[in-house]
């Protein structure tokens, strides 16, 4: 995991993962407490980015009378790839490093090789 701040959405598919793994499903209240728990504030009569977000996260099959949901497979999936997209950017700026270090190194040799040829 990285220092970088991340988005209400990425902390919102988090959560749903968490409870996935739990086994716990969780219901639209209970996202939109963790959201405000992650900085997210918002009037309460405008819920509607949060609705959005929990039909977009949850699967349609409804658990239980209270709304419960299991996170879904596209969201798990999504989440999943912008992990790998997070990964691949930090092994990208890594090879950015080590390239212009060898960069550096090949014309200290070019130096090197025509300073001892005279």
């Amino acid at each position: 995991m990285s220092d970088l701040k991340e988005d209400i959405v990425i902390k919102s598919l988090r959560f749903a993962k968490s409870k996935y793994i739990e086994g716990e499903p969780f219901n639209f209240d209970s996202l939109k407490a963790q959201m405000k728990k992650d900085g997210y504030n918002q009037p309460n009569s405008d819920d509607r980015f949060a609705m959005v977000l929990f039909k977009e996260i949850t699967s349609d099959i409804i658990i239980n009378q209270s709304g419960e949901r299991h996170m879904s497979l596209e969201a798990y999936i999504k989440l999943l790839e912008y992990d790998d997209l997070k990964e691949t950017r930090i092994a990208a700026k890594d090879a950015q490093k080590w390239a212009v270090r060898a960069m550096w190194l090949s014309v200290i040799a070019i130096i090197v090789q025509i300073v001892t040829s005279n």
